[in-house]
């Protein structure tokens, strides 16, 4: 089986690292021994986040407020020897909120990787560091740094898409200007994945607002290859089978080029030499009714 078929639950997380029973046992008893130890030990791990070198910047007032709240949580899930399915979508958890306040992943995992370093200090004054215990927790803080990572790139993936979204639809400004009149400016560099992406959504536009005349004002493209040009003419001939009349305004002589090499009949066309041109033909068709015969 891929083993991204595999559901990761508690029992994937504690076999693929190693946290049998004894060792999450060894765990419980080493922290019965240091339970006295917790409030020392955050202030240990506070004075040395405010002295980082490279990533105090990130540990800001909110941060320490945030994992003083918790410290309950960050100790119970360091030495309670328990790795259930809450632990788990606790840890995916802090790796989203972490991420989301903007702490890299690498001062996140400094920050957890010195903490664990106290807790293996105190156990040692006590003379309770075998090589099964050090294991035990090494294991562990890869554990849950496996899974916080996760949730890192969770949420990563959820601010890339996002902007992904954003940037579409800043890319595909389409703009109402009269009755049954739509306008796309197009600017900037167009390859085919954008070209793709601005059909869609001028179809569904067209659809949805049942769109008579569409305007494709190319001015602000310097230049174009032929992929891209049969793009923008497959929307002007989609959007005709969907009963809208599609023009071009604003032609370069490079994009007249392109046009003509591809062989194009130019009495498909219906273009302008301006913007305000191709908008006095279009509210002329409107006028006199001649758009409901489009096709």
């Amino acid at each position: 089986m891929n083993v991204l078929e595999v559901e990761k639950n508690a029992d994937y997380y504690r076999s693929v690292f190693f946290l049998g029973e004894t060792d999450l046992q060894t765990i419980r008893e080493a922290g019965e021994l240091i339970q006295d130890q917790q409030a020392q030990i955050f202030e240990n791990l506070y004075v040395w986040m405010r002295r980082q070198p490279y990533y105090s910047r990130y540990y800001t007032e909110e941060v320490f407020s945030a994992i003083q709240a918790s410290e309950g949580t960050f100790w119970e899930d360091a030495v309670s020897g328990l790795v259930d399915g809450d632990f788990i979508e606790r840890q995916r958890f802090f790796g989203v909120i972490f991420a989301d306040t903007g702490i890299p992943y690498e001062a996140y995992m400094g920050f957890m990787h010195y903490y664990y370093r106290l807790l293996l200090d105190a156990l040692a004054v006590l003379g309770y560091d075998s090589p099964m215990l050090i294991r035990a927790f090494k294991n562990l803080i890869m554990l849950i740094m496996s899974i916080v990572n996760e949730g890192y790139h969770a949420a990563s993936h959820e601010v890339v898409r996002k902007k992904s979204e954003a940037l579409q639809a800043m890319s595909t400004p389409i703009a109402q200007l009269w009755d049954g009149i739509i306008l796309l400016p197009i600017v900037g560099f167009v390859d085919s994945m954008r070209a793709s992406s601005m059909m869609n959504e001028v179809l569904h536009y067209v659809a949805k607002e049942q769109s008579k005349i569409l305007i494709l004002d190319i001015r602000g493209v310097a230049a174009m290859d032929t992929a891209v040009a049969n793009y923008l003419l497959k929307i002007v001939k989609a959007a005709r089978l969907m009963g809208c009349r599609a023009f071009l305004s604003g032609i370069s002589p490079s994009v007249a080029e392109t046009i003509v090499d591809l062989g194009v009949d130019i009495g498909e066309l219906h273009t302008g030499s301006s913007m305000q041109d191709v908008l006095a033909q279009a509210l002329r068709l409107r006028g006199l009714g001649v758009v409901a015969q489009a096709g």
